[in-house]
């Protein structure tokens, strides 16, 4: 005899499968915290921005305060300082190459300055140089997977410099005209794959292109409430193509898995470690580990991810 499902068996297996996976698997723990406070050092003053250089396993933090660059190792000490460089006055953003060769965006100067690990003055590319003549500022850098130096104008145009001959030259986006267009964007990142993702403020999702420049997708939700992005400032790619997205105005760091979907959110408004303050920047260190700048605290707090 051919038995029937009871209805309440069969309605929770309906039940079942329109609910949202469950993410116990996904777990945060916070193992430590750089800040003003971590030494006798007045190790950050006006932190600005954060670069993870994967090949030394460093953590590189611009300072406008004390207009240095300071570097720690993978257990938040403090391995180099360098400062009073040629030709810097506010670095606002930071990436190294992998022969070390640290670029500068200057924020008062308005143009990119290339150092080599010491902090010596390598070369430097003014306004003219990089946009001809064009009405606009450096405004990002990022860096792709082939080592090459994305650099983002302040009107959301991109370039792209050749870390060897350090030629610039423009790097055409192919937005599609079903989407809206990039409208503000705060902040980039590639992954492993040369995708590029814009954080972009209006809405405030985030915006996937491939190293070609081919729209492939957005990522997230825009608005102010739960799960929601709103002014996304920061983010970050891992090695398992899940993205990390700064929800500056939410105090959050929202997660996504590599298929673009909500996975998580951390954080939430607070002073307590583990906790933000209208945080800014986000950057993985290629494997388990997130690094986020809560600029207005004065720290970078190093999460663990699994």
């Amino acid at each position: 005899m051919k038995r029937s499902i009871p209805k309440i068996l069969l309605l929770i297996i309906i039940a079942l499968s329109y609910a949202e996976p469950a993410y116990s698997f996904f777990h945060v723990q916070l193992l430590y915290v750089i800040d003003s406070g971590f030494s006798k050092t007045d190790y950050l003053v006006n932190p600005s921005d954060i670069f993870f250089d994967e090949v030394k396993k460093e953590l590189y933090v611009t300072d406008v305060g004390k207009h240095r660059i300071l570097v720690f190792d993978s257990n938040g000490r403090l391995s180099a300082e360098l400062k009073e460089i040629e030709g810097i006055k506010t670095p606002i953003s930071i990436v190294v190459d992998k022969k070390g060769m640290i670029y500068l965006i200057d924020a008062q100067l308005s143009n990119v300055t290339v150092l080599d690990y010491q902090g010596r003055l390598i070369d430097v590319f003014d306004k003219d140089y990089l946009f001809s003549g064009e009405s606009t500022k450096p405004y990002r850098l990022f860096k792709s997977h082939d080592d090459g130096i994305y650099l983002m104008s302040s009107n959301t145009r991109l370039y792209k410099i050749d870390p060897d001959s350090h030629k610039v030259a423009p790097f055409k986006l192919n937005i599609d005209p079903n989407k809206p267009e990039l409208v503000m964007v705060l902040t980039a990142t590639t992954d492993s794959s040369g995708n590029i993702y814009f954080g972009d403020m209006r809405p405030g999702q985030v915006v996937v292109f491939d190293g070609s420049g081919n729209y492939l997708k957005r990522i997230g939700e825009p608005g102010g409430g739960d799960r929601q992005i709103s002014r996304p400032t920061g983010v970050a790619v891992d090695k398992e193509g899940r993205t990390f997205v700064v929800s500056t105005i939410r105090h959050m760091v929202l997660c996504y898995d590599s298929d673009g979907r909500f996975v998580w959110e951390f954080g939430g408004m607070g002073t307590s470690p583990g906790y933000f303050y209208l945080p800014t920047k986000i950057v993985s260190d290629g494997e388990n580990r997130l690094y986020v700048l809560d600029a207005s605290l004065k720290r970078v707090q190093v999460f663990e991810v699994n």
